[in-house]
């Protein structure tokens, strides 16, 4: 998953995918092409819009969905490997939504995450449109359950 040699430490940019366990439609529904949280995904919310409370990073773009997360996470130096920070915000949030879900310990997310590294301003323009139109382009995600079961 991750490029071969490459160190996350380095300063940039990086656009995260963070998927829940098997799939799962846990955080809300779309609807009428918006995306509309429950209290998990309003926990989930909460937790990625704090990293930069434990992290030294900042946050652009991001869309909490159904099922899985997209974000991009802005590394300023190497004080926290991007590593470090998905799996800080899979433990915080994982530990919110299990609290409201009266689960304690239950595995939230995927193991690992999905990652690119943001090289120029024309790709982090054309991400943040990706994360911006997710929830309209719902009914034809290849991570939409609905969809896979179509296949």
């Amino acid at each position: 998953m991750r490029l071969p040699g490459y160190d996350y430490r380095l300063p940039g940019y990086y656009f995260v995918t963070i998927c829940t366990k098997d799939r799962q439609s846990l955080f809300g529904s779309i609807d009428g092409q918006q995306m509309h949280l429950n209290s998990f995904g309003r926990a989930v919310e909460h937790c990625w819009l704090d990293l930069p409370n434990h992290y030294r990073c900042t946050l652009d773009a991001f869309v909490v969905m159904p099922n899985h997360v997209h974000g991009i996470i802005i590394i300023p130096d190497a004080q926290h490997p991007l590593t470090e920070i998905a799996r800080g915000f899979k433990t915080f949030s994982a530990a919110a939504a299990n609290r409201l879900r009266q689960s304690p310990g239950a595995t939230l997310w995927q193991r690992s995450f999905y990652e690119r590294i943001i090289r120029t301003e024309r790709d982090l323009e054309n991400v943040r449109a990706y994360i911006r139109l997710n929830p309209e382009r719902w009914d034809n995600d290849t991570k939409n359950p609905d969809m896979m079961v179509k296949r």
